[in-house]
């Protein structure tokens, strides 16, 4: 071909090529995403190519939120923990920027759908195994043991019943706090001196979605789904319904909620901070309870389980104080109000509402139940002697433990009279008159006089 025929071609070829690559050819799309967390690249699948691209998040309007004003925000991620009435006000800056502005910041339920299509099969399908699995154990466990346990303590088959239900969620609580130890603060991770910073690398982008959680987190979340859908099931099927049954099926509920989405939206950091404070209390609390149904054996009072249930009752007290109504409102709370405003101002926010309005409740719902353990403190400062408060007096208290039952008096005035001398905490030097069992919520323990 001649020379000048090449340099033609050449020339057409160079005119048409934009037409060409936007008429003919898709354009250039991203393969792989960045994950800041890992510092690892991560395929983008096809469903997020199709689906992802109208929830990504555009820059901030620069007239109305200036660069210059949303690094100084930035800063802010590094601040201390804030005292009350400063956290009150970034709060209230956050809902009122991104709660109430439903202008700016609409409400899309095409982001729900986009979430849903994300719950992958096989997360669920662990999750499942897990509390089945519990189940199935504890369910076992308890058959195998529940008859000798009982005749050898001197316990009634109820009280033994209750022995292990606290013991299983003792243990399995302390499992679970030492795991999110390691994950929160042992792995060298700053989320609980700095929270804010979790929300610094949380932004929406074609393939978010793809990037796989990290392994630690990943383990610890199907250990604590599976154990509060264990939970969840339990509380309506097995354990004993009591005072505070329907509001501990609410909080199960949310906590599976939250635990779920989270995991989804990638804010296991959050997620991981939320468990962390809470689990520690359990542990006290159950404990404590233990101590409190070992403390009446062989129609005997010991001391040593009075004394422990006391001990442990004051160590749940203290830790509700300081980690749920404490560090829970300035370290989970905080983080995800002012710390997503400080990241996320001037784009739209996802789950905003959803997310703080679950945590709110949850928050409520430590000062429901910290009611009960004020009343139960002041109770144990005038009356030292426990008795268990979560249970109501029924039918099952008035069953006979295996020593009495051997001696075969059935009569109904005798069989009462052994119920009250049953509920009766005597100790020299304590609350003068009859004392009986009180019940509250939530598995505390006291005592008070009988009018």
């Amino acid at each position: 071909m001649p020379p000048f025929l090449i340099r033609r071609v050449e020339l057409v070829y160079l005119l048409f090529l934009p037409v060409f690559s936007f008429a003919g050819f898709p354009p250039h799309e991203p393969t792989t995403i960045f994950d800041p967390e890992t510092g690892k690249n991560f395929p983008i699948s096809e469903l997020s190519l199709r689906e992802d691209p109208p929830f990504v998040l555009s820059p901030p309007d620069p007239k109305e939120f200036p660069p210059d004003f949303l690094k100084s925000l930035l800063v802010h991620c590094d601040d201390p923990t804030p005292g009350v009435l400063e956290f009150l006000e970034k709060v209230w800056i956050s809902f009122r920027e991104f709660g109430f502005n439903w202008t700016r910041y609409p409400v899309s339920f095409g982001v729900l759908r986009r979430i849903l299509m994300a719950v992958q099969l096989k997360q669920l399908l662990h999750t499942f195994v897990v509390a089945v699995s519990l189940t199935v154990t504890r369910l076992l466990l308890q058959k195998i043991i529940l008859k000798s346990y009982s005749t050898h303590c001197g316990l009634s088959i109820r009280s033994t019943q209750r022995v292990l239900e606290s013991s299983w969620k003792a243990f399995w609580f302390l499992i679970l706090w030492l795991c999110t130890f390691h994950t929160v603060i042992l792995s060298g991770r700053t989320d609980f001196t700095y929270p804010l910073r979790i929300f610094k690398d949380v932004q929406m982008r074609v393939g978010y979605f793809d990037i796989p959680t990290p392994p630690d987190y990943y383990r610890l979340y199907i250990l604590q789904l599976g154990f509060y859908l264990h939970s969840f099931w339990s509380v309506l099927f097995v354990d004993e319904w009591r005072k505070d049954s329907a509001v501990l099926t609410v909080h199960h509920c949310m906590t599976l909620l939250l635990l779920q989405f989270s995991l989804v939206l990638r804010l296991h950091r959050v997620g991981a901070l939320v468990v962390f404070l809470h689990d520690l209390n359990d542990v006290f609390l159950e404990v404590a309870k233990v101590n409190v149904y070992l403390g009446k054996r062989h129609g005997r009072t010991h001391a040593l389980n009075v004394r422990l249930s006391n001990i442990f009752f004051a160590l749940f007290a203290v830790t509700w104080i300081v980690m749920r109504l404490y560090w829970f409102p300035l370290k989970v709370l905080y983080a995800t109000s002012w710390g997503l405003y400080v990241t996320n101002v001037g784009r739209e926010c996802r789950s905003f509402l959803f997310f703080n309005t679950m945590l709110w409740a949850l928050f409520l719902m430590h000062i429901y139940w910290f009611r009960f353990i004020a009343i139960m403190a002041v109770r144990l400062i005038l009356c030292p002697s426990a008795g268990d408060v979560r249970e109501d007096e029924s039918d099952g208290d008035r069953e006979a433990s295996p020593d009495r039952m051997k001696h075969g008096k059935t009569k109904a005035f005798t069989d009462r009279k052994r119920t009250l001398q049953a509920s009766l905490v005597k100790t020299p030097g304590e609350c003068n008159g009859t004392l009986i069992k009180s019940n509250l919520s939530n598995g505390i323990v006291t005592c008070h006089k009988r009018k």
